[in-house]
């Protein structure tokens, strides 16, 4: 298959092989895939198709599988318990006391990162992996704040006499 998939299914076999996640053959099965198929697009020889993909995001709780397609772009990809759920709404306040623990997990992984001196790509993907758990966090708040108190959802799009040209924020600033 060449590059094409490579990167994803590289991403796809180290969340299956950290035993974190569903058995291979369950997996298999729930995509309609004989094992050996579903193992070529694990091992990057044969590309997921969308509809695959779908289901895997489905049915591995790993949100690194959508964080994959926003790496890079200036969209972040928010955990359901940022949200909240039909049965319990968010809390403005525990997302809050979420964002300063995710917060001290950055300060505790640089600390012990720089305990021996030398910030190792070991250290790097930790400290990065804390602050992407703080970032998602924080927007978490940063929605709950922006949510209209009648619990509507918002809608961003521009008037009939905006333009429709999108907003572009200047981060310098």
């Amino acid at each position: 298959m060449g590059d094409r998939g490579r990167a994803f299914a590289d991403e796809v076999h180290r969340l299956l092989m950290t035993g974190r996640t569903t058995d291979l053959s369950d997996l298999a099965e729930a995509m309609n895939l004989s094992y050996h198929a579903l193992y070529a697009r694990v091992r990057g020889r044969t590309p997921f198709s969308a509809a695959e993909i779908r289901t895997l995001i489905a049915r591995i709780p790993e949100a690194d599988l959508v964080r994959y397609f926003t790496r890079g772009t200036d969209y972040l990809v928010l955990d359901r318990q940022d949200r909240g759920n039909a049965d319990q709404p968010p809390s403005l306040q525990d997302g809050a006391v979420r964002t300063i623990i995710e917060a001290t997990d950055i300060l505790e992984a640089v600390h012990h990162a720089l305990a021996d001196g030398k910030l190792d790509h070991i250290d790097r993907g930790r400290i990065i992996q804390e602050v992407d758990a703080c970032e998602r966090a924080l927007a978490g708040v940063r929605d709950l704040v922006e949510r209209p108190a009648d619990g509507t959802v918002r809608d961003d799009r521009p008037s009939s006499n905006e333009s429709s040209k999108p907003k572009i924020k200047d981060r310098s600033a």
